[in-house]
């Protein structure tokens, strides 16, 4: 092979330069609200100017195929939308009053989110030779502002919605926004206008460093105040801020439904207390228990693959089939993931954290356990006393809706309708401007 010449390569290099600088390209967008059915995915909502708009398609439409690929659940819709191109044509089937009906559409970018009293910069960082969105809205206030860095919960789902939406992640960077706060949001990597992927193939390490990367790059702005920024980390978000915010310091990191023992403890206790809600026996339950503990030992204390911890295990077989049904994603996310967060000790990072923090837990969450907020607290002002404080918000679930107990919001949650609980915010708000002020 001819080698190339010093001019070649200088054309390749000049190429290459040419191509980092191009914006980073939206990406296509089904743009509904989606839930369970036992025929498909309900529509809970359909956002005007995107690919299911102009489909025609309707809440309460029941879509079961996209493109001749069977939809049977929101995961599977993300999946099969990851494959279209911008201006492509797409067929959707789905249900409507009890007839079954075809549409086709060009497929759509998401509309730009628009705001009376904000900017919405649609920027990127690079992180681990991905390309990572993320979305910012700027208040029009001029000046220096202090920001959110929200870090949401798991699942393959997009976090871009406008601030104007009825998603509670919405309400809460909104009422942020109204409060003269920048608010900062990441795409996960393989999802939205992210590059990386499968995003069911993303692994821990990789997805915990594009929020790394947006957290410095959020310091970095000049309508930012770097000495105002807050983290809220939801869900899985609340244990992967304590880590970056050992890393990069911060004014203060507030989070909601999440875990600070090893995953080992907290799965064998949400599997016991969520089967206990379920109406289960106590013999049931210590079954339950016992099931669960060997399957994740062998899954990720000895680091088995599926396969291997049942040909070697064949009396945990079917523990391990609860657990891991298709032998590729456990609660519908991959093993890459997983294995990276069952590895990490999360007490060493809050016992770093020289700064304010607020672990909340709603009184009806099933999902997180109650044990983990209160320690949260304990552990962070035992190395740093009167740094953290422990609240729990009454008639909150883990989605911030307003439901009475864990019950309701175990037999509710695949059900649209309840309403947000705005006691997040209030909450929030208070803590955040009492940090700032610090």
């Amino acid at each position: 092979m001819k080698p190339l010449s010093l001019l070649a390569l200088f054309a390749l290099a000049v190429s290459a330069c040419a191509q980092s600088t191009e914006p980073l390209p939206r990406k296509p967008f089904f743009g509904v609200g989606m839930a369970v059915d036992v025929k498909g995915v309900k529509l809970t909502a359909v956002t005007p100017g995107t690919t299911a708009a102009e489909a025609g398609l309707k809440p309460d439409d029941i879509v079961v195929s996209i493109d001749g690929v069977p939809t049977p659940d929101p995961q599977s819709v993300g999946k099969a939308a990851s494959q279209w191109k911008t201006g492509s044509k797409t067929k959707i089937e789905f249900i409507r009053g009890g007839s079954t009906q075809q549409a086709e559409a060009t497929v759509r970018s998401r509309p730009a989110d628009k705001g009376d009293n904000y900017e919405t910069i649609y920027d990127e960082v690079k992180s681990k030779g991905n390309r990572i969105r993320i979305f910012v809205t700027k208040p029009t206030t001029p000046g220096k502002h202090p920001a959110l860095f929200f870090i949401q919960g798991i699942g393959y789902v997009s976090n871009e919605q406008p601030l104007s939406g009825q998603s509670s992640y919405a309400k809460i960077c909104k009422a942020f926004n109204d409060k003269g706060y920048v608010t900062v949001r990441v795409e996960k990597p393989g999802l939205g206008d992210s590059d990386g992927g499968p995003f069911d193939k993303v692994d821990w390490y990789t997805e915990l460093d594009a929020f790394r990367q947006a957290l410095i790059k959020t310091k970095t702005y000049d309508f930012v105040d770097p000495n105002k920024v807050v983290i809220f980390g939801h869900s899985m978000g609340g244990c992967q801020g304590p880590i970056l915010a050992s890393e990069i310091p911060i004014k203060g990191l507030a989070v909601y439904g999440t875990v600070i023992r090893t995953w080992h403890e907290y799965m064998v206790d949400m599997m016991r207390s969520q089967a206990a809600l379920g109406g289960q026996d106590a013999s049931a339950l210590d079954e339950v228990a016992r099931n669960t503990v060997a399957a994740l030992h062998l899954i990720f204390n000895e680091g088995l693959s599926v396969a291997d911890a049942k040909a070697k295990n064949p009396k945990w077989a079917a523990a391990i089939d609860a657990l891991v049904p298709d032998g590729e994603h456990f609660s519908g996310i991959g093993m890459n993931f997983w294995r990276g967060c069952f590895a990490e000790n999360y007490a060493k990072y809050w016992e770093k954290l020289d700064t304010n923090v607020l672990s909340i837990y709603g009184a009806a969450d099933f999902v997180a356990e109650q044990i983990d907020h209160p320690m949260i607290a304990e552990v962070v002002n035992k190395k740093h006393p009167g740094r953290a404080k422990f609240i729990t918000i009454p008639n909150s679930d883990h989605g911030f809706r307003n439901v009475a107990s864990l019950k309701e919001s175990l037999d509710t949650w695949r059900t649209p309708g309840k309403p947000f609980n705005p006691a997040i915010i209030d909450v929030l708000l208070a803590w955040a401007d009492e940090a700032i002020a610090k």
